[in-house]
């Protein structure tokens, strides 16, 4: 289940995506397996942003009109959940 999608999330949330880094399929699964771990740490609507944002690969206008709020709204959003991300890889 590892696609480019998954690698620009992992990498927004400081995970170490180079392919050089990934040796293998085995530790590709320990990636996909920490992100999923840290979503599941952010609440609801953080999760639908960043899946919105880098798996749907949203624009950020297109985003903040389907969440009805505004873009600086929604940047915080995503940068609280990427911090939050990077706070649960520790």
């Amino acid at each position: 289940r590892y696609d480019y999608e998954y690698q620009m999330l992992a990498s927004a949330a400081g995970y170490r995506t180079e392919v050089q880094e990934l040796s293998g399929i085995e530790e590709a699964r320990e990636l996909v397996e920490m992100v999923d771990h840290a979503l599941g740490s952010l609440t609801k609507e953080e999760q639908e942003v960043l899946k919105t944002r880098f798996i749907e690969r949203t624009t950020l206008d297109a985003a903040a009109e389907k969440f009805g709020c505004t873009k600086e709204h929604l940047r915080k959003i995503e940068a609280v959940a990427i911090r939050k991300m990077r706070m649960h890889q520790i």
